[in-house]
């Protein structure tokens, strides 16, 4: 498409080949286009759009009236519209190629190393004179901060190519444009050295320090310090070349240094000398090995620390707990992932097989410049598929093991400090000036602590804290029965983390430490916290502050805050009472709880398996199926960590275990989550003691089998419903009976024995119209069409869905409405009558967004129906969009992996995943 050019790189305008400029007057056509151009070919949904056109207060008719704008913008767009403009699952994108629209020419010729030519695109203020719509206003904030570092860059090129004249003036009006930028005061100050000035360039670097100590209270960074030391020196030097690839996010995640340790300089050096070395042709590895508590990862981050500019694409530090008590080793899986999310691969787009993960990351990084520090490692296998690809990248690795085999790897030996080492580390953190007979009290206290650099650290924190002195200290280490206890450490590697209960967070904050310590989750939301520890989420947060500037607790993701594990070692010793601790969790496991019973009732779900439950913890609240599902991706992990936690709390832990499995089936089963069922319901499952209710075991048992069964585990689901069939029927329970009939059927129609499949189906609707439960009764019913349908019985099952529908019309069926409908257009698409077919599923299409359904399994499925018919009807072109669509939203429900996703985008006619096949 080439008949349009698009220009946002100032006032909006719209050019065709013709050399015609199309004037956009100042309205909502206007407004609406720029919207989708900051999308920059992603999709903008409808609620974003709406928002664009009308504010907070959009009319009634905003949906509707959005409609109208969307085909006039379509009809100015010429012939192409209906193709430039394109419906994207409740949004649309704006269909764009790298030579018709000015953002992506500038961004083309950044990457291609042509900044002024990328300049000279730029027209003025990014989409000026458009209103500030969300999308439009954050795609100009990312433009604007481009425009600045490409200008930067082109400076450094010009400076670099002698022209240093030329740019004084142009320097002088950036720094007063931007006067905290640190980079274009170091140019200028540059400019002035290179032309002789040097006393202009001594007051341009006062100038740039006076306000950026004023505006900051900051003192000049590293590249302003450099641009003065060169003036000092009165030395020529080139400004150093910006290596640095735009538009890729450029990680900067090593941990803060800090000042535990002292000496280590001449080893030091050596892994810095060898990072750099290492990392000019090949991916370098350099690995630290020695027992727990020697200072491997504190010479991991001085050396990381030092080496970090000579690696311009990132500093990516991951914690892999190899040897963390409690803890087991991160799975190299995993690993890869949480890499692949630093280089800015989203968590749909990073492919669940390892080995194909682990390729993902090597072509991701094939021509960057990158230092990894992996620390923690447990073995080899852990940090080969972490390994970047192509060279100029490093590794450093931390292990208390020799990593033998890693081929290409210099291996350094770490041991205890230096005597005269180990007593400046003591006196230093102890903050002692001592006498010459103190210090050989000292002396003697480093031996005691056999000059272990965290033993010596727990040792001076004692003396603050007890304010001993050195003698006290030295007479409590000698008597060897208490010396352990004294240095409280068991295993020195292993509670090393005691020094950092004394270093100056206040009571509350030491509480909250100790209760989010003594959960086993990888990072905690602000409301779990809060929770955890019995507060509310304001207070929470000021302690969370103080927590994260005691670099006790880092900040994850907004909101979610995580620890290193010897830090929870240390946080879960703060919590002394056994009833306290249990307490904390069964606060997070509520708090957890009322949350899903919540998210259950989002959309026109199943509730029954929540009408009972009595929840007054403080939950997030949720709203629609967005809500639920962002809050699913962050929390569910944790979720099934406490649900384990928990269960072994005793009676009133498993009771919560078992609430947290039902009131999470809801929300888990409408978007295809199965495996997250299953283990909720194992864990759950194998908590229950003899005097649990039948009626709460029969239904862990029915879930379970639920869930095995659309795994495809069909034996061990045929066995779980069997005993939840013989455990409702003791407990007398028709409603239960007829869920598990349910359940039976579902599981034998997976091994084809359809007779029995449809008496089970046929039953279970029997007993929920009994039951007067239309919920149950229409899940069965269309289970009875689809095995029907799967027999060529069409017309029985046409019958079936007919009636059906009738029911949903008689309350509020949702859900069960849009499933009925889909089935109803794959049984018109099997019968031949196609065109009728493609008006049913976007009916169906239209009753999934009615029933809050989209992004969930079933759309997907209506959507590749809808392909599929829109294919044999000869619109293959638009069928592949659909089909598409349909994919990329199974792949990020984790229901197809990233090879049948690439399969299906690449085929010209794509086969039906497997978990459609299996549902109808």
């Amino acid at each position: 498409m080439r008949d349009v050019f698009f220009g946002a790189l100032g006032p909006l305008e719209i050019r065709y080949d013709t050399g015609r400029t199309v004037p956009l007057a100042p309205g909502k056509q206007t407004v609406l286009l720029a919207t989708l151009l900051a999308g920059n070919g992603a999709r903008i949904s409808a609620d974003q759009v709406i928002d664009a056109l009308w504010g907070e207060q959009p009319p009634r008719s905003a949906r509707s009236s959005m409609h109208v704008h969307i085909h006039r913008l379509r009809l100015l767009l010429g012939e192409d519209g209906k193709d430039r403009v394109e419906h994207a699952s409740d949004g649309y994108r704006l269909v764009l190629d790298e030579d018709d629209f000015d953002v992506r020419e500038f961004e083309c010729l950044v990457q291609d190393g042509r900044p002024s030519d990328a300049l000279a695109l730029w027209r003025g203020e990014p989409y000026a004179a458009v209103g500030a719509s969300t999308p439009v206003e954050r795609e100009r904030v990312r433009l604007s901060a481009l425009h600045v570092e490409v200008t930067e860059r082109s400076v450094a090129s010009q400076l670099a190519g002698g022209r240093y004249e030329d740019l004084t003036p142009v320097l002088v009006q950036l720094v007063t444009d931007h006067p905290l930028h640190e980079g274009f005061w170091a140019h200028l100050v540059t400019c002035h050295r290179l032309a002789g000035r040097t006393d202009e360039a001594l007051a341009a670097y006062a100038e740039a320090r006076r306000v950026l100590s004023t505006e900051l209270g900051l003192e000049p960074g590293l590249q302003l310090q450099q641009a003065l030391s060169a003036v000092l020196s009165t030395e020529r030097a080139e400004p150093a070349e910006d290596t640095q690839t735009l538009h890729r996010q450029v990680p900067a995640e090593l941990p803060p240094v800090v000042t535990l340790f002292t000496g280590r300089q001449e080893q030091l050096a050596v892994v810095q000398r060898e990072l750099r070395d290492q990392s000019a042709s090949s991916v370098g590895v350099v690995a630290l090995y020695g027992p727990g508590g020697v200072g491997k990862s504190a010479i991991a981050a001085h050396a990381a620390r030092a080496v970090a500019a000579d690696f311009p694409d990132g500093q990516i530090y991951l914690h892999l707990r190899g040897a963390t008590p409690g803890a087991h080793p991160v799975e190299p899986a995993a690993a890869v992932a949480r890499l692949l999310r630093s280089l800015g691969l989203a968590d749909g787009d990073i492919p669940p097989n390892l080995e194909e993960a682990s390729a993902r990351l090597r072509s991701m990084t094939a021509d960057r410049k990158l230092l990894l520090v992996l620390d923690d490692v447990s073995d080899v296998a852990q940090v080969r598929p972490l390994l970047p690809g192509g060279g100029g990248s490093a590794v450093l690795v931390t292990s208390r093991s020799m990593l033998a085999s890693l081929d290409g790897t210099a291996h350094h030996q770490v041991g205890v400090l230096d005597r005269d080492e180990a007593i400046e580390l003591l006196l230093t953190r102890a903050g002692l000036v001592p006498s010459p007979d103190e210090r050989a009290v000292a002396a003697e206290v480093a031996h005691l602590c056999d000059d272990l650099p965290l033993a010596i650290c727990i040792a001076a924190a004692k003396l603050r804290q007890r304010r001993w002195d050195l003698r006290t200290l030295a007479n409590r280490l000698h008597d060897q029965g208490r010396r352990l206890d004294v240095l409280a450490q068991d295993d020195r590697a292993v509670r090393m983390s005691f020094a950092l209960s004394y270093d100056g967070i206040d009571a509350d904050a030491g509480r909250l430490l100790g209760a989010m310590s003594l959960l086993d989750g990888s990072d905690i939301g602000l409301s779990a916290a809060a929770a955890a520890a019995a507060l509310g989420e304001p207070e929470t947060s000021d302690l969370l502050d103080t927590l994260c500037d005691a670099q006790l607790v880092q900040v994850s993701r907004p909101d979610r805050f995580a620890m290193h594990d010897l830090v929870r070692l240390c946080g879960r010793e703060l919590v002394t009472s056994e009833s306290a601790r249990q307490a904390a969790v069964h606060r997070v496991a509520e708090h957890y709880l009322a949350t899903a019973v919540g998210a259950s009732a989002v959309g026109d779900r199943i509730t029954w398996r929540t009408d009972g439950l009595a929840v007054e913890a403080p939950a997030v609240e949720l709203t629609s199926e967005a809500e639920v599902s962002v809050w699913l991706s962050s929390d569910m992990d944790n979720v099934l960590v406490t649900a384990q936690q928990v269960s072994s709390a005793g009676a009133e832990g498993a009771r919560l275990s078992r609430e947290l499995a039902a009131a999470m089936f809801a929300p888990l089963n409408s978007r295809g989550q199965w495996r997250e069922i299953e283990k909720l319901n194992d864990v759950a499952l194998q908590a229950c003691s003899p005097d649990v209710s039948g009626y709460d075991r029969a239904l862990l048992h029915n879930d379970l089998a639920w869930a095995l069964s659309l795994l495809g585990s069909i034996d061990a689901s045929l066995e779980h419903v069997g005993e939840a069939i013989r455990l409702w029927a003791e407990a007398g329970s028709i409603r239960g009976r007829a869920v598990a009939l349910r359940v039976r059927s579902s599981a034998l129609s997976h091994l084809d024995r359809t007779s029995e499949s449809l008496e089970s189906a046929q039953e279970a609707a029997r007993l929920f119209a009994t039951l007067g439960d239309r919920h149950g009764e229409l899940d069965s019913m269309v289970a009875i069409g689809l095995l029907h349908s799967r027999n060529g019985r069409l017309e029985q099952a046409a019958e079936i869905y007919v009636e059906a529908l009738t029911l949903t019309e008689s309350g509020d069926f949702r859900w069960q409405r849009a499933i009925v409908l889909g089935n109803i257009a794959d049984l018109r698409r099997r019968l031949g009558r196609t065109t009728d077919a493609v008006m049913s599923f976007e009916r169906a299409l239209e009753a999934d967004a009615a029933a809050d359904l989209i992004g969930s399994y079933y759309e997907a499925e209506h959507r590749w129906g809808l392909a599929t018919s829109m294919h044999e009807l000869g619109g293959t072109d638009r069928a592949r969009v659909e089909w598409r669509q349909a994919a990329e939203q199974l792949h990020q429900l984790g229901l197809i992996g990233a090879e049948e996703l690439h399969s299906i985008e690449q085929a010209a006619v794509p086969t039906t995943p497997s978990i459609i096949l299996r549902q109808l």
